[in-house]
């Protein structure tokens, strides 16, 4: 390789800061052991002078000394080298997750929600009926039987619209016993209720009101899960023709259904 085709190279402290500094605390504690052996034998020679000693116990009690130096330098290498391999290995995964997820967002846009999606003949759900006023006549009941069900935790409600349904609304399990047990709290029967109150009443409205996604049916799998992402509390996606809200419902997306087909897509 010539000059001009070498890469740059930064000057980058950590290249020599580690091994430098490994090698003044190995100096450092070298030179301490040293000393503290000297400073030993020192006083060793003076006590020998004065009374006898055992000649046999200098080296234990040097060796007593010793070993705590030693085994602190052991323990910060030993710290230094395991921490550094966590680390590293913590960076590896991270990089890892970083390339299999361009490959899985690429591999999602191959699959359409038209193929995917819940078609709406299979949705467990809620036609509104309402009154000459345009009140929802429909019993809160209703709702709440549906979520009653093993395996439904949520129930969405559509209008009649020349033969198609268009999305109204989409209730949570959680919402829905919420409502019923604050409502029983203050004295009222949540079952004499229509639907109407549910939709009417302000926690409600603050809990459900902008927490759906809509796409269009030529959209991806990818493009319902974006959707979903982009909506903060969105756990429901449904497809129309045009992507938007008052069109028709044509199928439903929930996040579980989104999860499901993401991961049976990624291990396909």
């Amino acid at each position: 390789m010539s000059e001009n085709n070498k890469p740059n190279e930064r000057w980058d402290p950590s290249n020599w800061f580690l091994p430098v500094f490994s090698l003044l605390i190995f100096v450092a504690s070298f030179s301490l052991i040293a000393w503290l052996v000297w400073w030993h034998l020192e006083v060793w020679a003076q006590r020998s002078a004065e009374v006898e000693l055992d000649a046999d116990a200098l080296p234990v009690e040097i060796f007593h000394v010793v070993l705590p130096i030693v085994a602190g330098w052991i323990g910060v290498v030993l710290g230094y080298y395991f921490s550094n391999r966590s680390a590293d290995a913590g960076a590896r995964q991270v990089l890892e997750a970083q390339r299999a997820n361009a490959p899985l967002a690429q591999k999602l846009t191959e699959y359409r929600v038209i193929d995917e999606m819940i078609a709406l003949a299979d949705i467990t759900k809620i036609v509104l009926e309402t009154d000459s006023d345009g009140k929802i006549t429909n019993k809160f009941s209703e709702l709440k039987a549906i979520v009653e069900r093993p395996g439904f935790t949520r129930t969405p409600m559509f209008t009649a619209r020349n033969g198609d349904v268009v999305f109204k609304a989409i209730a949570h399990e959680s919402i829905i016993y919420k409502f019923d047990s604050r409502m029983r709290s203050v004295g009222q029967n949540p079952d004499d209720m229509s639907i109407q109150n549910f939709l009417d009443d302000d926690e409600v409205i603050e809990t459900i009101e902008g927490t759906t996604a809509f796409v269009s049916r030529r959209a991806t799998l990818q493009d319902a899960k974006v959707a979903m992402e982009a909506r903060k509390g969105c756990q429901d996606v449904f497809v129309t023709k045009t992507g938007r809200e008052t069109d028709p419902v044509e199928g439903w997306l929930p996040n579980v259904w989104i999860l499901r087909r993401t991961i049976a897509r990624a291990e396909s």
